[in-house]
This record gives C-alpha cells, structure tokens and sequence, in this order.
C-alpha cells in the first residue's frame, strides 16, 4: 500500500462529463475484462454515457465525485437513491453506493477504504442507517474488499448465460 500526500474527492461538474464517461470506461475494461463479454465492451457509447453523466449532475440525482490522488485521476464514484435493482430485502431508506471505480494503478492502497469512510460519515450526518452495494459475484478482488467494509450479502441473483448479470447486494450498518 503506498501512502499518498493527497487523496481529494471533487463533486462533478458538468463540464466533467466527457472525463467522467472517458474514466467509466477505462475502469470498466480494468475492472471486468475476463469476466464480461468483449461485445460488452464494444458496445460503450461514450456520448451516451457522457449524456447520462450530465443528466445526473444537473438533476441531482445521484452525489459523484472525482478521486484525485496527488492530482492525478484516480477514480470516481456516486451514491443516492440505487440506480439499478433493489432487492425487496433491503432498507428503501438506505443509501446506494452505485458506482465505485478506481483505476488499475492505484488499487489496493487504501484509496477504496477512504472512499468507504467519505459515504459512511454522509450517511451519518443525514441519519442514514444502512449503506448498500450491488457487486458482480465473479469480481473476487471487489468481494473481499466490501467484506473487508463489513458488508453482508443479503441477495444474490446468479447462474446467468451473461456473467455479467450475475450479482450481489451487500448491506452495511452505518455506525
């Protein structure tokens, strides 16, 4: 693990859009080559997601920020109301860690476990008692990292033909 002088988050602007949709599909081929399809891959629209990015931003749908490590990019991530399926299990109260991306070249120095921390104190402040996650069930490195968090698995949806839709939802207590 390296010890970094300075690890920032910056809320997004719209004016990051285009970096935003540019870092998601960098961390997606880091983070899933191997487990999703290449189609999957080839498939990313940047204008797409650049657009949805900025539909985000400005309608305040979701908190994302930029992870900044000795100014350098290093990630991003967003949480809020979930983006994607919640299992009928989980506390509709809750936050939804929906995206948490680091780049390749800074895993595994703690930089996740800030990140971790930042979310856990918001919900804190807003009386938020539970924290949740969705996690793809073959993303070994990301399993023990949101066990590592305290996470426990309260659903799980696998045995798909497309691995990628093979997933878990962790839940935290925030204390």
């Amino acid at each position: 693990m390296k010890n970094h002088d300075v690890v920032e988050f910056r809320t997004a602007q719209p004016s990051d859009t285009a970096l935003l949709a540019a870092l998601r599909k960098q961390a997606r081929e880091e983070t899933y080559r191997g487990i999703y399809t290449e189609e999957f891959f080839a498939q990313y629209d940047l204008l797409k997601n650049q657009a949805e990015f900025l539909r985000q931003i400005e309608h305040k749908i979701q908190q994302i920020y930029l992870i900044y490590v000795d100014e350098q990019l290093a990630g991003y991530f967003t949480f809020g109301k979930p983006q994607y399926w919640f299992p009928k299990t989980a506390d509709p109260a809750g936050i939804y860690l929906n995206g948490l991306y680091i780049l390749q070249l800074y895993w595994r120095q703690g930089i996740g476990l800030k990140v971790f921390r930042f979310v856990m104190d918001y919900c804190r402040e807003q009386g938020i008692e539970k924290l949740y996650n969705n996690c793809n069930m073959h993303n070994v490195r990301a399993i023990a990292f949101y066990q590592a968090m305290g996470g426990s698995i309260i659903y799980q949806n696998g045995g798909h033909t497309d691995l990628a839709e093979d997933q878990l939802t962790f839940e935290y207590w925030v204390k």
